[in-house]
């Protein structure tokens, strides 16, 4: 079982709209709201991978009970600690012409010391179960900038490898627990390296600043243009395959998926990050992890995967 945390879930409100004009008034095409953030699509994917996983995080208020209940309608295993204060609600605009998509994310409930106590708590019970940790997203307010590394060194101290996704002053302090491997878009590589991020080369050198501060793999996705895996002191080049992108909302997230699913199944790191990309191209046809297992297969061998050295 893959133990997914995901402490700031939300709803996911998305609306599609014929353009996306600022200024103005419109009328939508299109709208639905459905259990949300990062984990949620992570959990998708590696359903349709075949995998099975359990997602933890917090749930408060009636956009809390609307969220367990999407998780159970979609049969996506979870164990959330209850917080007094309400659950997020985040705003997907999708623009059908240009297919952008323009994503407002709210900071989310705040967190107790009291309530977090119990989510580590809950997280110490289930850990033993796990073969893998994947941890998530935003911290909600309140909480701590070394959450997610007490969350770490707890799995360590079980033989847990932890692959990590998160950004700021979270992933830096993260990084003296440190995780077994970071898996950041290039966006948030370039604020952790403090310079832009617009090439292979550049995507090295962050790998190799956050391998020296820590962790002891790297993936840094670059969006249509694949992504770079420094892997055990390897690097590892992947170029994706085209695709007619409708929605790439949580396409990184489908990438953490596949290469979860690939390391957990004693894949090497090649085939691992062949099926990240993969996963990350066949999300970007539909959205927030709603590929199937047939897209994945068909593109995996469309991936490029190059050994490289910089």
């Amino acid at each position: 079982m893959i133990l997914i945390v995901n402490l700031n879930l939300a709803i996911d409100h998305i609306v599609e709209l014929d353009e996306l004009r600022a200024g103005g008034v419109q009328r939508s095409q299109s709208e639905r709201r459905q259990a949300g953030g990062k984990g949620v699509n992570v959990a998708r994917v590696l359903r349709t991978l075949g995998e099975e996983s359990r997602l933890l995080g917090f749930l408060g208020g009636r956009a809390g009970e609307f969220i367990a209940g999407g998780l159970r309608a979609e049969n996506l295993a979870a164990s959330c600690t209850r917080v007094e204060n309400e659950s997020r609600t985040c705003l997907i605009l999708n623009d059908l012409k240009r297919r952008e998509q323009t994503v407002i994310n709210a900071s989310g409930p705040a967190v107790s010391d009291e309530e977090f106590r119990r989510f580590e708590a809950d997280y110490l019970r289930v850990l033993p179960e796990a073969t893998l940790v994947v941890i998530t997203g935003s911290l909600p307010p309140n909480l701590p900038e070394d959450a997610y590394a007490r969350l770490i060194r707890a799995a360590r101290e079980k033989d847990k490898r932890v692959l990590l996704d998160c950004a700021g002053a979270p992933l830096k302090v993260a990084l003296t627990a440190p995780p077994f491997l970071v898996k950041i878009n290039h966006a948030e590589a370039a604020e952790f390296l403090d310079a832009p991020i617009t090439n292979f080369s550049d995507a090295a050198s962050a790998a190799r600043k956050l391998r020296e501060s820590g962790a002891e793999s790297v993936m840094i996705t670059l969006g249509e243009g694949g992504a770079l895996l420094d892997f055990a002191g390897a690097r590892y080049r992947f170029v994706a395959p085209r695709v007619r992108a409708v929605n790439s909302v949580g396409s990184g997230d489908a990438a953490l998926a596949g290469l979860a699913a690939g390391l957990r199944r004693g894949w090497t790191a090649g085939e691992s990050g062949a099926l990240a990309i993969a996963a990350g191209a066949a999300n970007a046809l539909h959205g927030a992890g709603g590929c199937s297992a047939e897209e994945i297969r068909e593109l995996q061998p469309r991936v490029r995967c190059e050994v490289v050295e910089f």
